[in-house]
C-alpha cells in the first residue's frame, strides 16, 4: 500500500514537473515571438538617416561653401552647423576658462565644452559618412579617426597637395584633390547605402536665398562698413 502510495505521488510530481517544463517552453516561445515582432517594429519605425558630416577647421572659410555645392549636388544633408560660432571660438573659451582660473583638464569638464563635444559627436554618430575638409586640425583628425573605428566610411578632401606627406591617411576610405571626383564618389557611397536601407531619410535642407555665398559676404562687409 505504502509502494503504490509513494508510485502515485511520484507519477504526479512527474507529471506536474511536465506540465510546468512545457509551459516554460510555451512561455519562451512567446517571448521570442514578441522579441521577433518588437524587432519588426522597431526596424519599421527607426529610418536611417543618409548624410555627410563635414570635418573641418572652424578658420577654414571654403567649408560652409563647400557644404552648399554638396548639398546642391548630392541632395541629402550636410551637416557644417559646427562652424557657425566663428573661426575664434576655441579662443574665447580658453580666455574665458583662464578668468575662471580653470586648468585646461578642468575646462574639458565644464558644462560648455562638454555640451559642445555631445553636439558633436551626436552628429558624427547620426550620419553615415564623413568628409574630412583639409587643413584640418587635431580635432578634426580625432573625429576622422572615431568615425573609422566605428567602419563607417570616411573621405579626406585636400585643397592642394601638402608639402609634408603621410603614410597614415590610407586608414581613410579614400582621398580626393579634386571636387568633381569626391562628388562622384560620394554619390556612389549614398546610392549604395539607399539600397542597402530602404527605409531612408535625410534632413535635406535646400538654400533658399538667391544670392551666391561671395554676394552675401561682400554684403556683409559692407553694413560692417557703415
Amino acid at each position: 500500500m505504502f509502494f503504490v502510495a509513494e508510485k502515485s505521488v511520484t507519477g504526479n510530481a512527474n507529471t506536474h514537473l511536465n506540465q510546468r517544463t512545457h509551459q516554460n517552453e510555451q512561455f519562451g516561445m512567446m517571448m521570442r515571438v514578441q522579441n521577433i515582432l518588437f524587432k519588426i517594429k522597431t526596424m519599421e519605425e527607426k529610418k536611417f538617416e543618409i548624410g555627410i558630416y563635414l570635418i573641418g577647421s572652424l578658420r577654414n572659410q571654403e567649408v560652409p561653401k563647400l557644404a552648399r555645392r554638396l548639398r546642391e549636388v548630392l541632395e541629402v544633408e550636410v551637416f557644417d552647423d559646427w562652424f557657425s560660432p566663428g573661426p575664434n571660438a576655441d579662443d574665447f573659451w580658453r580666455d574665458y576658462e583662464h578668468v575662471r582660473g580653470s586648468s585646461y583638464k578642468q575646462a574639458l569638464r565644464s558644462f560648455a565644452a562638454t555640451h559642445v563635444y555631445e553636439f558633436d559627436k551626436y552628429h558624427i554618430d547620426r550620419l553615415p559618412i564623413v568628409v574630412m575638409v583639409m587643413p584640418a586640425g587635431k580635432s578634426g583628425h580625432l573625429e576622422l579617426g572615431y568615425k573609422l573605428g566605428k567602419g563607417d566610411l570616411g573621405y579626406i578632401f585636400f585643397d592642394e597637395e601638402p608639402e609634408r606627406w603621410d603614410v597614415m591617411y590610407q586608414f581613410a576610405t579614400d582621398l580626393f584633390f579634386n571636387e568633381k571626383e569626391l562628388v562622384a564618389e560620394l554619390k556612389k557611397a549614398i546610392a549604395d547605402l539607399k539600397t542597402k536601407h530602404p527605409n531612408w531619410v535625410t534632413a535635406d535642407r535646400k538654400p533658399e536665398r538667391k544670392e551666391k555665398p561671395t554676394e552675401i559676404a561682400k554684403r556683409l562687409l559692407e553694413a560692417e562698413k557703415k
